[in-house]
């Protein structure tokens, strides 16, 4: 195994790649700080890259002592894999890729939820258990779609995307926050947090300005962020026409320096085109593709004064660099920006807000500012907090009211499980399923087989096994032809114990599949676990690898994405079986996905369904097969049968998406 460094800094977002980005520029200067130290440091970075870029700026981040990776050194995935979005597959691939390195900590961001997989594997007993998994909340989608007051562009994609960066917080060993702000925010919205939650703020390693650049150009106004209603372009825009309106002295020249985004739903450049036709008398420069450097350069030989208008915002990287390099600066009072300036500067985020502010910025005493955030202060904070984890021996588990790890029951000897399984037309399949869970070495296993109407001349093998296997307390039991749904309550009725796994009689387990699952379950606090699956051609003989032909690795949620396309996962599941009894069974109705209706109203009833993180049996894959020729029609219906009943909050919460989803499409048209 390579050696690897102590810290691996995960980020979609980087400093060199990605220009002016927030996320990034947080993430350069917490490696910096760390290397800075002495920690040996890593940082992967997950979004797009050449190999000639990514060539240049692992030598660029060489000379800083900071090891730089790129998805080119991740490898893809070793199948096609089914049931993932980009960003899951992008997850898994990272999680694949971490199992062979062993850093103490590996730091994830919360936006585009990178570390999903391998928070969620740390959770199940399925990753290295020495090595802490925490994420830094920055921007989930979900505060940022209230910051830009937009639908966009793709509502059920942002839905899930949503839901995946969610999952990740809950499932982290540690969450760290910049500021106070963000962690009230997603105690109030709803976000399940572990156990551990610190509050580090973004350290600062560039060179201190420790004294006022002279005299300040006030007529020279800079907008200095990204160009969108989050960061109140709009804002600036309402207040300059407020104070025109009334007659005020008005400034000579406008800059705004950062990336073009949109501005109350329209481009960047069609709003301020407006703009500038309403307001000719003052001066516009536009500068989209400067760099951090060039912007901060900028900014000091015009002297101006930097307006920070931002409608939501956590512990934004432009007031940092505004504090550390003595810009003369006004920020809206939102989100962490009071807990990092003195209050003197900050204004209400309303366009008479500011534009009383702009009346008075000759009436600001600039030598008088003391600001709270202090850069010698956070770079103390945020060394002790990761020197206090690498300290540790084993990181400790993430929990909150939700999720109670059981590390003391996952000691003891496992509790015995009964294999449920429906069986109709399968004689050919039965005995490579029946053997691969005999051999399994734990838990101890009782199979429950129901024969679900098959004809006679069809049951040679499950007659021949009831014969041998019934008196060692295995049930095989023949009832008229039912229907999956009914066969599997039966074989449930007629199970020994408390413990319920799912499976189907033409598909063969992996050897600890049964062992793995029920692990999962004790460790995770889920409901139920349910198994990917490698799918294979239909065949009598023992699977191998060299046979398969795709994965399917679904993450498990959200409902609303799942109600379109099934992202649950197969119905190969382990559960308690008082969770079965809770969501009342299968469906009895033929023509269903009796098993994706299942997992559909486990969810919608509040149960904790994960996927494991990796695939623990060989599926019998067959074009022709039942699922493939659904009559989709009448199953789609039956499907959505499942809101019947459920909490009228989740039903308004997937409602809101499909009218987001139909608000776009009309917006395109």
């Amino acid at each position: 195994m390579k050696p690897s460094a102590q810290v691996l800094i995960v980020t979609p977002d980087i400093v060199g790649p990605v220009k002016n980005g927030g996320i990034g520029t947080a993430c350069f200067h917490y490696a910096r700080t760390l290397a800075n130290a002495g920690v040996t440091v890593a940082i992967l970075f997950t979004g797009e890259a050449s190999t000639e870029a990514a060539a240049h700026w692992a030598a660029w981040y060489r000379n800083l002592g900071i090891e730089f990776l790129t998805m080119g050194d991740v490898p893809p995935l070793d199948k096609s894999t089914f049931g993932c979005t980009w960003y899951t597959e992008r997850s898994l691939r990272i999680h694949n890729f971490l199992l062979d390195r062993a850093h103490r900590y590996v730091i994830f961001q919360d936006w585009h939820g990178n570390g999903f997989w391998t928070a969620r594997a740390k959770r199940m007993g399925a990753f290295r258990p020495d090595t802490c998994i925490g994420v830094i909340t920055h921007s989930p989608n979900e505060w940022q779609r209230e910051g830009m007051e937009h639908h966009g562009d793709e509502p059920f994609e942002r839905a899930d995307m949503e839901w995946i960066e969610r999952e990740t917080i809950a499932a982290a060993d540690i969450v760290v926050s910049p500021s106070q702000h963000m962690v009230d925010w997603l105690r109030q919205h709803g976000y399940a947090l572990p156990q551990t939650v610190v509050r580090c703020p973004i350290t600062f390693e560039d060179e201190l300005v420790v004294a006022l650049p002279g005299a300040c150009d006030l007529d020279h106004i800079i907008f200095f962020g990204r160009l969108e209603t989050r960061k109140g372009l709009h804002l600036l825009a309402a207040a300059l026409l407020d104070m025109k309106s009334h007659g005020h002295p008005m400034p000579r020249r406008l800059s705004l320096l950062g990336k073009n985004a949109l501005v109350e739903g329209q481009p960047t450049g069609v709003f301020l085109a407006d703009l500038q036709r309403k307001l000719p008398e003052i001066e516009f420069f536009v500068e989209n593709d400067f760099t951090y450097v060039e912007a901060v350069n900028y900014i000091k030989d015009a002297k101006g004064l930097v307006v920070l208008p931002s409608m939501l915002d956590n512990f934004p990287l432009t007031v940092v660099e505004s504090i550390t390099n003595r810009f003369f600066f006004i920020a809206s009072a939102v989100g962490g920006i009071p807990e990092i300036i003195d209050p003197s500067l900050t204004f209400e985020p309303s366009q008479q807000g500011l534009a009383a502010k702009l009346v008075a910025r000759h009436g600001i005493k600039w030598k008088d500012l003391r600001h709270p955030y202090d850069p010698a202060g956070a770079r103390e904070t945020w060394l002790a907090h990761v020197r206090g984890v690498l300290r540790r021996r084993e990181p400790t588990p993430a929990q909150d009211a939700r999720i109670e790890p059981a590390p003391a029951v996952a000691r003891r000897a496992p509790p015995p499980v009964s294999v449920c399984v429906p069986f109709y037309r399968h004689d050919a399949f039965l005995g490579r399923m029946i053997t691969a869970f005999l051999r399994a070495p734990e838990p101890e296993i009782q199979l429950v087989v129901v024969n679900d109407g098959t004809p006679d001349g069809e049951t040679r093998e499950f007659h021949r096994f009831a014969e041998l296997l019934a008196p060692a307390g295995h049930v095989f039991h023949s009832q008229k032809n039912a229907g999956p749904g009914a066969a599997r309550n039966e074989a449930v009725r007629l199970a020994a114990h408390e413990h319920i796994l799912f499976f189907d009689a033409d598909n063969v387990p992996f050897p600890h599949m049964a062992g793995r699952l029920l692990e999962a379950l004790q460790t995770s606090g889920a409901d139920s676990i349910s198994a990917p699956f490698a799918a294979v051609p239909a065949m009598s003989a023992m699977p191998r690898a060299s046979d398969v032909w795709f994965h399917y690795m679904p993450p498990g949620g959200s409902a609303v994405r799942s109600l379109v396309d099934n992202q649950l996962g197969d119905m190969t599941c382990m559960m308690h079986r008082k969770v079965f009894e809770g969501v009342g069974g299968f469906n009895l109705e033929r023509r269903s996905w009796e098993d994706w209706e299942f997992f559909l109203r486990l969810v919608l009833k509040g149960y904790r369904h994960m996927v494991y993180s990796q695939p623990l049996l060989f599926y019998t894959f067959d074009p022709k097969g039942r699922n493939e020729s659904a009559r989709h029609y009448h199953n789609r219906l039956s499907l959505l049968k499942s809101l019947h009943g459920a909490p009228e909050e989740r039903v308004i919460d997937m409602l809101s998406v499909f009218v987001r989803d139909h608000l776009n499409r009309i917006n395109k048209q």
